[in-house]
């Protein structure tokens, strides 16, 4: 995915960068509503990038996917496992148990999250292909 934007700050490799949503469809396609998002973006290709510039940024749909699928969907999962793996452990124990063995697996969940983040080659930012004239 393209997107078009203008730095707003630059510290180091990562820029913030302004996205104009004038996408010409309507509010009916994202929830912008026609506002400016601000992005980070890495310039690991270290162009002469100034305040101010107008840039184009690129950021795998893949990587989206992931990152939604890192963030809500494991820990919903490591809840439900945890719960009911506790619930059948645990069938005599009082009700709460399991609610905190789900939670056990949520905290689990954002430990994987964290430490995979760590352990990430690049900085997973969106990366900046080239100034825009």
């Amino acid at each position: 995915m393209n997107e078009q934007g203008t730095i707003n700050k630059i510290k180091g490799k990562i820029a913030e960068i302004c996205i104009n949503q004038e996408c010409g469809q309507g509010c009916s396609h994202c929830g912008s509503h026609g506002k400016a998002i601000t992005m980070k973006a890495e310039n690991d290709q270290n162009l002469d990038i100034k305040i101010g510039d107008k840039v184009e940024i690129y950021a795998p749909e893949s990587q989206a996917i992931l990152v939604g699928f890192m963030i809500f969907i494991l820990p919903l999962i490591l809840f439900i496992g945890f719960y009911y793996l506790a619930n059948m452990i645990f069938s005599d124990a009082a009700d709460y148990v399991p609610v905190l063995s789900g939670f056990t697996g949520i905290a689990i969940a954002f430990l994987i999250n964290l430490v995979a983040g760590k352990l990430k080659k690049s900085s997973g930012y969106p990366k900046i292909v080239k100034i825009i004239q």
